[in-house]
């Protein structure tokens, strides 16, 4: 009798020593499309019942590529397929597709979890779970959202590159090692309130406030109150472990995502955001991040100097001056020396604002100036504080 002919992307070296249907290449567990419950159900227990031949079956609690026509779970339901709820050794679901929920909630996984490239079509509950060795839920796929609530996950867990099309709930889901997080998608509404972690991966170099990164962050979010409750969630775990910027650039994001939040609110909160946006973008986003940046107050003085210092060059009228020509070094050397005096609001007295623009022009440098030097100050003294 032929064995069944379905291979994983993961391990070229796995063979499913399972025989293959009549009439078909794969095994009632590999076959896709409508199956048999009952008969599914039947090859299921006998394989975890350990019952039959060893080598015309899988290992105990090894599902690779499984295609379950019902739910998973370690509770009794409907048409589901159940599982103790301590398991001693592996749970190998990967590359699996599970047509109904998944229901995991209290269980005990001693050995590897290993849920890669697994898809649950429907929920997928693990609250309360522990997995005591490494658990990966890496490319997996949630289709129905996914809870961790009060989870504990004693070795490494990997969800990168894991999308959870629902809602995700790692609320007091405890961490003891690393968690990976590396471009996982986070769709629906989710909260990491009370989760601890000893460190969160998000890949090397992330999470960054530089403009030109690609992908700053390591992960993606798109719900407002998933993307605060997360960065506040990764700013404690990086604070805890004294990873000093990447706790200050997770805090960048949480001040942008309850930006967003309050944009989304409804009515007067809506409003007040609305009315103080145009200034938290020009004198705390941009030109400090949210006093997570030293190298962004430099530049913004850089910027503004330069730009203002171009207007005089260029106008020589503005600053009551009479040139023969703008492009000479000297005009050039005089307008940034004036630009840097009143952009300090140094004020020395040499050169003067000529006619009514040029008077505006030194206001606005003058007082913009004096706020971002504040603001410096403040970036400063929080650095040396932390």
């Amino acid at each position: 009798m032929s064995k069944c002919e379905w291979r994983s992307d993961l391990d070229q070296d796995y063979r499913c020593r399972v025989a293959a249907g009549e009439g078909s290449k794969f095994c009632i567990f590999h076959e896709p499309g409508e199956k048999d419950i009952e008969r599914f159900k039947q090859a299921f227990y006998s394989q975890i019942g350990e019952e039959g031949p060893t080598d015309e079956r899988n290992a105990q609690y090894e599902f690779t590529g499984y295609v379950f026509p019902t739910g998973l779970a370690v509770h009794s339901g409907k048409a589901e397929l159940i599982l103790p709820r301590e398991i001693s050794g592996a749970l190998i679901v990967a590359e699996s597709t599970i047509e109904g929920d998944a229901n995991f909630e209290g269980a005990t996984v001693k050995g590897r979890a290993d849920f890669r490239d697994a898809t649950f079509k429907g929920g997928a509950n693990f609250e309360g779970a522990t997995f005591k060795a490494y658990a990966s839920f890496g490319h997996a796929t949630f289709k129905g959202g996914a809870s961790f609530w009060g989870a504990t996950f004693k070795g490494n867990a990997d969800f990168g590159e894991a999308t959870i099309e629902g809602g995700a709930v790692f609320g007091g889901a405890t961490f003891k090692r690393t968690v990976f997080f590396v471009d996982a998608t986070i769709e629906g509404d989710g909260t990491f309130e009370g989760a601890e972690a000893s460190f969160i991966y998000l890949g090397d170099g992330r999470p960054t406030i530089l403009w030109w990164e690609r992908n700053r962050e390591g992960v993606t979010l798109k719900n407002w109150s998933t993307g605060s409750s997360f960065w506040a969630f990764a700013r404690r775990t990086f604070a805890k472990g004294d990873e000093r910027e990447r706790a200050d650039a997770a805090y960048y994001f949480e001040k942008l995502w309850q930006r967003r939040s309050r944009l989304a609110s409804p009515g007067r909160e809506r409003l007040m955001a609305i009315a103080g946006y145009p200034f938290e973008i020009l004198f705390l986003r941009l030109p400090i991040a949210y006093g997570t940046s030293l190298v962004r107050p430099l530049m913004s003085w850089f910027v503004l100097i330069v730009l203002f210092g171009g207007l005089y060059a260029g106008f020589p009228s503005l600053i009551g001056r009479t040139v023969k020509s703008v492009w000479t070094l000297s005009n050039w050397v005089i307008s940034m020396h004036f630009s840097v005096t009143t952009f300090t609001t140094l004020g020395l007295g040499d050169i003067r604002p000529g006619r009514l623009l040029g008077k505006a022009l030194t206001s606005i440098e003058a007082v913009v100036g004096g706020v971002l030097m504040a603001l410096t100050v403040v970036v400063i003294s929080r650095k040396l504080m932390r």
